[in-house]
């Protein structure tokens, strides 16, 4: 049996006791039952028990569990109540762990009016210490609604838990009223003592860290960023404690939109981070020794070095930077030796410049992360002027005009107004396919000759070639593997000179025209001059000049709706005379008045001529 066991079963409840109240400390019971038994001071009790004082001010268990004897309490109940040292620096208040920088152990605070009704009760022995007047973290007693009070206490350093003696040198000052709204952070920090902590982000948080935290970006929100944290009267500091908790409940996401929000509306010092967030910055910066901080201290510090331009070497909430993190167009312009203009044009074609700026000035308000910034100064770096350009893919300015309208190689900026340049992938890609579309030729024949010359010798132009090729209309070839200027490749002119003979399908020459409905070529130029006969135009790259074309279905829909009339030679020359006038004197006149082309009439209007006496015989020899 050990001494301090046989040592606590030893000890008997005293003749005079009091009653335990609700949340008192050990040390406050102690005080009280002292005074009950006409003890001057707790520690008279504490030397006539065996009970070590300073181990009862620490809320060890076995100087608890005396204390409880002696007042016929239960131990568990008053241990709950007291703070209890579980290790250096960290004590256990109810169900939460506290960082000592959070307790006030000499003498704590106390609430006047809680006081005056424990007076009330009991004028003598009445008065008691709660728990949480022991935790810095509480400054208002909610059921009155008044700030706490922490005067200086007279009392010897010995006595400084002796509650009996705490009171009898405190003068009351004024009572602050502070209300009982805006205290949500006070009532979350409670029920961690009361009920324990829950599961979200911020129940994984250190107890003074929530607090100092919550009050340190209240105090930023309601009071502004100039405002200092030491200087606030308790009921500014109340409330700003309830906004700082309001944000942080919500986890780091809320705190970086209200990071952001305080950015972009902090005027002329939207990019000086140390004027936007004084507060906050001062609370981190204290305690950037104090591991606890480390999460919420790490995420403002990479969220400062993520939107704000920060010199090398420079400490940002006690470490230093290795480099610059955000980049304006003209620090990255400097930093990365590119231009600062093309720099501008590549950051509005990816979205991060607004429209409407001008690209040789730079925007001190628009900062780049420096991931986001490297890899437009690697696009940047890709570009080529249209000079170079030429020079690569073999090119004069005629073909790169007609590459441009074509669309098989567009500047990379096509629409800013700027000096027109081209990126590698585009001009590689270009090139790749003309590869594909090649065929190695070791020796290839007289008839095989380079885009460029075959392109002058059928007055065409070197991309409409590069287009056939490119559909699969024509073949391409090259001497050796991989070419690489358009000068390299090889057409075949019996190839070409077929591609250029062709007629689109359903189209046909007039010389064709001409056959199908049983008239002349100037016949079918002329109905095709007048209208009566639909064609089109194409392009005829060997005779250099357009050819017209018709469209078979047309040509059977006039065969339908027209007769031709064929001029017979010999002795009925006459005859085929004289049934033209007989044709005209009834009434039907050729659709075309040149006397040079084949008459050709309406096929109802000949049809009812024919029905007419003698009219049968003498049309119908006569049509097609």
């Amino acid at each position: 049996m050990d001494a301090a066991t046989g040592g606590a079963r030893r000890v008997q409840r005293l003749p005079l006791s009091l009653d335990m109240e609700p949340y008192e400390t050990a040390t406050s019971l102690c005080s009280r039952i002292s005074g009950r038994n006409g003890l001057p001071r707790m520690r008279v009790l504490c030397r006539d028990f065996s009970i070590n004082s300073v181990a009862l001010g620490n809320g060890e268990e076995e100087a608890v569990a005396r204390v409880a004897r002696l007042a016929g309490v239960e131990p568990a109940q008053l241990q709950l109540h007291t703070p209890t040292l579980i290790e250096v620096g960290r004590y256990r208040v109810g169900h939460e762990t506290i960082k000592f920088s959070a307790m006030l152990r000499r003498g704590g605070q106390l609430c006047p009016l809680c006081i005056a009704e424990d007076e009330c009760r009991d004028p003598k022995f009445g008065p008691y210490q709660r728990d949480i007047w022991q935790v810095a973290a509480f400054r208002h007693c909610q059921k009155h609604g008044v700030a706490f009070e922490r005067p200086q206490f007279a009392c010897r350093l010995g006595d400084i838990h002796d509650f009996t003696q705490v009171l009898k040198t405190w003068a009351p000052s004024a009572i602050i009223e502070v209300g009982t709204d805006g205290s949500a952070l006070e009532e979350y920090l409670l029920s961690r003592i009361r009920t324990g902590a829950g599961a979200d982000w911020i129940d994984r948080q250190a107890f003074h860290v929530v607090w100092q935290a919550s009050e340190a970006l209240g105090l930023l929100l309601k009071e502004g960023p100039q405002a200092k944290l030491h200087h606030q009267p308790t009921d500014k500091l109340i409330r700003a404690g309830a906004a700082g908790y309001e944000v942080l409940r919500k986890g780091l996401d809320a705190l970086q939109v209200t990071l952001t929000d305080l950015r972009e509306t902090g005027g002329q010092h939207m990019n000086n981070y140390g004027k936007l967030y004084g507060p906050l910055l001062s609370c981190l910066l204290e305690r950037r020794r104090d591991p606890e901080f480390d999460e919420i201290r790490r995420f403002v510090r990479g969220y400062i070095l993520q939107n704000f331009r920060i010199a090398p070497n420079t400490s940002v909430l006690g470490e230093q930077t290795e480099g610059n993190q955000m980049f304006t167009a003209l620090t990255a312009s400097r930093h990365f030796d590119v231009s600062l203009s093309m720099l501008n044009r590549q950051l509005k074609k990816e979205g991060l410049r607004p429209e409407g700026r001008p690209n040789e000035k730079s925007d001190p308000k628009l900062l780049v992360s420096r991931d986001r910034m490297e890899q437009v100064v690697a696009e940047v770096r890709k570009l080529s002027s249209i000079t170079v350009t030429r020079a690569v893919i073999g090119a004069d300015r005629h073909i790169m005009d007609r590459l441009w309208e074509s669309g098989l190689l567009v500047p990379h900026y096509p629409d800013d107004g700027g000096t027109p340049v081209f990126h590698h992938d585009d001009i590689m890609q270009f090139l790749k396919r003309l590869q594909d579309a090649a065929t190695a030729v070791r020796k290839p024949s007289r008839y095989w000759r380079p885009l460029t010359s075959a392109a002058l010798k059928i007055h065409c132009s070197t991309v409409w070639l590069i287009e056939q090729a490119l559909s699969g209309k024509l073949q391409l070839a090259a001497r050796m593997s991989g070419p690489f200027q358009i000068a390299d490749f090889l057409v075949s002119m019996n190839q070409l000179r077929a591609l250029l003979s062709e007629v689109s399908e359903g189209m046909v020459t007039a010389a064709e025209a001409a056959k199908w409905l049983a008239a002349d070529i100037p016949t079918i130029h002329a109905l095709a001059s007048s209208g009566l006969l639909p064609s089109q135009l194409a392009e005829n790259r060997l005779a250099n000049r357009p050819q017209r074309l018709f469209s078979k279905a047309d040509l059977d829909a006039f065969a339908h709706s027209h007769v031709v009339m064929r001029a017979l030679n010999g002795a009925r020359r006459a005859k085929y005379t004289d049934t033209l006038a007989f044709i005209e004197q009834h009434g039907a006149q050729p659709v075309l008045s040149d006397p040079k082309v084949k008459p050709i009439f309406k096929r109802q209007h000949l049809e009812h001529i024919a029905s007419l006496e003698g009219g049968r015989a003498a049309v119908m020899a006569f049509v097609d």
